[in-house]
């Protein structure tokens, strides 16, 4: 369950972590959106298999023992209609991030990336 000021709490996540590189298994695309929930008030999807990988290799093996991104989305959220703030895009097989209409935040190469998409798929809409 979302706090009741969870917008607010949004954006001062966004903004804490605005310089913040990419970093497999720290502050890759799933540790960034699964923070960006506990931000808002929500439980931690990544409870238990934190610091589980530290590589794209380690993150896929981990997807994969779920049936991938997608499918393990599906088992903790519903799916959303249509992107909103706040929901978790998904925009391929290994990027998922926070929909912050009309971009999806990822985490960067040295700092946050919004990318434009207007098209991805949502889970978890408010």
């Amino acid at each position: 369950m979302r706090h009741p000021d969870w917008p607010l709490r949004l954006v001062d996540f966004i903004e804490s972590r605005r310089n913040s590189p990419f970093v497999w298994g720290s502050n890759d695309c799933l540790c960034f959106a699964a923070d960006a929930l506990i931000a808002m008030g929500c439980d931690d999807i990544l409870a238990g298999r934190r610091g589980g990988w530290a590589t794209e290799a380690g993150a896929k093996e981990l997807l994969s023992a779920e049936g991938g991104l997608e499918a393990a989305l599906d088992a903790r959220f519903p799916r959303a209609a249509a992107p909103k703030r706040g929901d978790i895009g998904v925009l391929d097989d290994m990027t998922v991030g926070l929909v912050y209409p009309p971009h999806v935040i990822v985490p960067g190469e040295q700092h946050i990336r919004m990318i434009r998409a207007r098209a991805c798929r949502a889970f978890w809409s408010t």
